[in-house]
């Protein structure tokens, strides 16, 4: 195959083919250096960092609860998720401020990613130059549209790993490779519980291509070790504060969460948020396509992983980090076989020159890189400065967003980002999201019903950053406005509903 290459190359002008490759090779340096700069200039605190810090802080002066301390509702049942990595993030701020989390978790985090990913490119390729560029190019994407300061950051991490110990098994049949894999779901499960099952689906993906090469009567790896190792991750799954409530923790916050998913960016389908994404999957599809016609073969692990994370990533675009990844192996395995695919060199380098300028311009042009402060974090800021004994109302209407910060300032909230608590699923006591929505997001909600609201709950201030909730608030005749945001008129809320800003009410 090399030969072949070197075959089309020798056809060609040298002083030409070393013009494509060098114009590939900084395009994609480019990209690099564009992408680190942006991201150490721009990356800021996001609204649940406000809440993990809280619950970090607790954790470290009180211990594990298993009520919830923080926020105004009494009596909720309550699992500090992601425990770990709150603590850790806690620390960092405590001694470093915002920019310990920025240097001293999330960038070198997105580093050390960036290696692991580009050796199990090399890995699946036998070090394919081609492989390796496209591998960089799709890691390039995933950490500009899905790096910040979150503890997906830990997973992605955990499941690279993994998949380099579980191909190194593969090939050696070695069953040292697989030691490690339990201390592996001890630290996902306590980072990020949430997202422990994602080591399990990764290993499912090599399950499958053992049935289906045992089915065909190829030549396989042993079952039996990994069977054992998978046993042995899921009971060291339990090693954790909450036992195996922390384990299932999944499947009571997915209900939970169900009212609010409409209004979480995260969690929505990739065809709602950003459609063009989808090209990718066309281009993917194509590829492997081509690779079928050709009769190149890909591993089915692979397969299974395009499939699956495909799957997910249209269910929810939060999950683009493991498809633009994982999902593209069969891609990037497939660059190493270029010759055989389209037979021509030069074509292959433009080909591959046409996709870095488009992932490039797409994804630093995209509107996820940009991380500004909002007018909403000013309003929390005003209240507390013109007005400090605020701080020590015990009942604080926020919106869904506004709540976590308010709630790291001192604040007890009614709602923030730790969406799932205020589903009865996971707090067993009230369905705090559904109250919300119905009475907030719902377009047949009257005034009646949200002046009853108000009544029900007395608070004394209500600090919100959407402005048709601002609005009905004012229609209440129950409070006074005593802050508004400072870019749009107040009184054209009533015209621009879903205008982002920042307003405080205090009770009449």
């Amino acid at each position: 195959m090399n030969n072949m290459i070197e075959k089309q190359k020798n056809k060609l002008s040298p002083k030409f083919v070393l013009k494509v490759e060098i114009a590939t090779l900084l395009i994609v340096l480019i990209g690099y250096i564009l992408t680190s700069v942006l991201k150490i200039t721009t990356l800021t605190l996001n609204d649940d960092n406000y809440f993990q810090l809280c619950q970090g802080a607790y954790i470290l002066e009180h211990g594990f609860p298993i009520t919830d301390p923080i926020r105004m509702h009494e009596g909720f049942h309550f699992l500090v998720p992601q425990w770990l990595y709150s603590v850790y993030i806690t620390i960092l701020y405590q001694n470093f401020g915002a920019n310990g989390m920025v240097y001293l978790y999330a960038l070198p985090l997105m580093s050390i990613n960036a290696i692991l990913f580009i050796s199990l490119c090399s890995k699946i390729s036998k070090k394919n130059a081609n492989s390796i560029l496209i591998g960089a190019l799709f890691f390039l994407f995933q950490l500009i549209l899905y790096s910040y300061i979150r503890p997906y950051l830990i997973t992605f991490c955990m499941c690279l790993i993994e998949t380099l110990l579980l191909e190194q098994y593969v090939d050696t049949k070695n069953t040292k490779w697989l030691l490690p894999l339990p201390l592996l779901s001890i630290l996902e499960i306590n980072c990020h519980n949430s997202l422990w099952i994602s080591l399990f689906l990764i290993q499912c993906c090599y399950y499958g291509e053992y049935v289906v090469k045992r089915i065909q009567k190829e030549e396989n790896f042993k079952i039996q070790p990994l069977l054992t190792c998978t046993c042995v991750c899921l009971l060291c799954g339990l090693i954790n504060p909450y036992g195996l409530e922390y384990v299932t923790y999944i499947f009571p916050s997915m209900e939970a969460l169900k009212p609010l998913k409409p209004y979480i960016v995260e969690l929505r389908s990739v065809f709602v948020c950003q459609p063009i994404l989808l090209v990718f999957v066309v281009i993917d599809i194509v590829v492997l396509l081509i690779a079928m016609k050709k009769k190149v073969s890909v591993s089915y692990r692979y397969l299974f992983m395009f499939v699956g994370f495909g799957i997910m990533f249209f269910t929810s675009i939060r999950n683009g980090m493991f498809f633009f990844s994982f999902g593209q192996l069969p891609l990037i395995y497939l660059a190493s076989q270029i010759p055989d695919l389209f037979m021509d060199y030069t074509k292959t380098q433009i080909l591959l020159i046409g996709m870095l300028l488009f992932y490039v311009t797409y994804a630093l042009s995209s509107p996820t890189m940009i991380h500004k402060e909002s007018e909403r974090y000013n309003a929390v800021d005003w209240l507390i400065e013109h007005d400090t004994e605020s701080i020590k109302e015990e009942k604080v209407l926020t919106t869904f967003d506004i709540g976590s910060y308010a709630e790291f300032k001192g604040y007890k909230v009614y709602i923030d980002t730790c969406a799932e608590l205020y589903g009865k699923a996971v707090n067993r006591k009230k369905d705090i999201a559904q109250e919300f929505v119905d009475t907030f997001g719902n377009d047949k909600s009257s005034q009646k019903k949200i002046n009853k609201f108000l009544d029900r709950y007395q608070f004394n201030y209500c600090i919100i950053d959407n402005a048709g909730m601002a609005y009905v608030i004012e229609q209440s005749d129950q409070y006074d406005l005593i802050y508004a945001k400072k870019d749009a008129e107040y009184k054209n809320v009533k015209d621009n509903p879903n205008v982002i800003g920042g307003w405080v009410f205090k009770r009449k």
